[in-house]
């Protein structure tokens, strides 16, 4: 028998012209996540302390910004002694600010903390306990066409397309996980939550409490609170299955669950084949 003759053909399943169109209307624009994107972590020039919404980053270290060339030769002599190599393409840090950006998907998250926390039974759970989300990159590449290139055995391309996907959500003592920088920001984040419900009451209704989600690729972790809001507290308290949808499966349902919750947030990632979310990267 010929090598050819054994080789796994690929067959693509494409969503419903129908979903497509929903999720075209639904979800979040590009355009829309960059604009987020800057009002959330648009920084400052470490030289001139001149905002910009687009800051130039030392080539070296990839932490320090700059609003221009001038500034960054100004700032060297203070900046070397602190500047070392960086161990790698930050690119799992700048996926995780885009993830943060992506109201859609931190709309999961919130839900996911509703579930693990049982807010909508206990909201002072979130007093003491931050959520840890391990993230990870992973091949982009359709399931059916993984499995076909390792039965060819096929190599994989080195700058094969990479995604960010969600590892595993841990609950921690806020105390243990977090840096004092972290916990300044979420008592922040509460207090002007709690000014905000004091000028309008009816802004409480319904709604949870603010919860700490300390993001980390195993190089950088990144702390960001989130104000739970009404509707993923609704769906805690309810509980309902999860409706799904796949070309290959058709509809189906899954529990509620923390595991689930997790699945539905990889899954519109991976089927997020334009990068309309900006999750994806080439391998380096």
């Amino acid at each position: 028998m010929s090598q050819d003759s054994r080789r796994i053909e690929l067959v693509q399943f494409t969503l419903p012209d129908a979903e497509k169109e929903r999720k075209a209307n639904f979800l979040p624009s590009t355009m829309e996540i960059q604009e987020k994107y800057r009002a959330t972590f648009g920084g400052a020039c470490l030289a001139c302390g001149k905002t910009a919404e687009a800051l130039k980053i030392c080539s070296k270290c990839r932490l320090a910004e700059y609003c221009s060339q001038k500034c960054q030769v100004s700032h060297w002599p203070s900046h070397k002694p602190a500047c070392r190599d960086a161990p790698g393409p930050d690119i799992g840090l700048e996926l995780t600010k885009r993830l943060i950006a992506n109201g859609y998907l931190t709309y999961k998250l919130q839900t996911y903390a509703a579930v693990a926390l049982d807010l909508p039974a206990t909201q002072s759970n979130a007093l003491d306990t931050c959520l840890v989300v391990n993230l990870t990159m992973e091949d982009a590449a359709d399931t059916m066409a993984v499995v076909k290139a390792r039965i060819n055995r096929q190599e994989r391309d080195p700058k094969a397309e990479q995604m960010l996907q969600v590892a595993s959500i841990e609950k921690h003592p806020l105390e243990l996980a977090t840096t004092p920088a972290m916990r300044s920001s979420l008592e922040t984040v509460r207090r002007n939550v709690a000014e905000a419900v004091a000028a309008h009451p009816s802004l409480s209704a319904g709604m949870g409490p603010v919860v700490m989600f300390v993001f980390t690729d195993g190089t950088h972790s990144l702390g960001f609170p989130f104000a739970i809001d009404i509707t993923p507290m609704k769906l805690a308290r309810e509980r309902k299955p999860i409706h799904m949808e796949s070309a290959m499966m058709g509809k189906y349902t899954i529990p509620m669950d923390e595991e689930h919750i997790i699945e539905t947030l990889n899954h519109e990632i991976h089927m997020d084949k334009s990068n309309r979310f900006l999750l994806r990267s080439k391998s380096k």
